[in-house]
């Protein structure tokens, strides 16, 4: 009963997983799931219920609610950890120039880039399409108030002037080959074709007419 009232709440268990883990360590505590059957409607008897899914463990995984998932229980725990460690970094009282700088390449920067192309993997079909979604003004780039929102969209909190830094290793917009070196193909071909579409758009406006963008498939 509680996995069918869970799943009407929480359908995609996977990428919801963090927004039950109130203390984000990857698991769920017997003082996290209570509030959760709260929440979604659940009455209990709570103790029994937790216990019948833990089998004498003192935290529910994900595999104990969705067997199939259990192979994902220490990337969630990986991801978890990463989140923790980049919410406590804090920037020496330097020059931004040169705070960007030294958290681009110490190891909490390159942490945070996993865990944020991690979260993309999981919200979105793949980062191509994650990063074309966060990309607003349509350029190809993301910009820190893009980088913003997009975190948001992701319920990732961090120092996000620290965080950008990481990702755009200091330059003024971050690239999807910031986010991932291999996809240097498709970032080239997406910007030639938002390139394309914002010709096109001009063109348009000029001779009166709508835009229609070409089906890309």
């Amino acid at each position: 009963a509680f996995r069918k009232v869970l799943k009407r709440h929480y359908p995609f268990l996977r990428r919801e997983w963090q927004a039950m883990d109130s203390n984000d360590d990857g698991r769920l505590t017997f003082a996290e799931f209570v509030p959760l059957c709260r929440r979604i409607g659940f009455e209990g008897p709570f103790r029994k219920v937790f216990e019948a899914l833990t089998r004498g463990k003192e935290w529910i995984e994900l595999g104990d609610i969705e067997p199939e998932l259990a192979e994902d229980q220490e990337q969630a725990e990986k991801e978890a950890a990463a989140r923790r460690a980049i919410k406590t970094e804090r920037p020496p009282r330097r020059t931004a120039a040169a705070a960007g700088a030294s958290i681009a390449q110490s190891d909490d920067g390159q942490r945070f880039v996993s865990v944020f192309r991690s979260c993309m993997k999981l919200r979105f079909r793949n980062l191509l399409e994650g990063w074309e979604s966060l990309d607003n003004d349509k350029d190809g780039c993301l910009t820190f108030n893009e980088f913003v929102a997009g975190c948001r969209l992701l319920d990732l909190q961090f120092n996000m002037k620290a965080a950008f830094a990481a990702l755009a290793k200091g330059k003024a917009k971050a690239e999807l080959t910031d986010l991932d070196p291999r996809l240097g193909a498709e970032a080239a071909a997406l910007k030639q074709r938002l390139a394309q579409q914002s010709e096109d758009r001009a063109k348009a406006a000029l001779a009166g007419r709508g835009y229609q963008p070409a089906c890309t498939g």
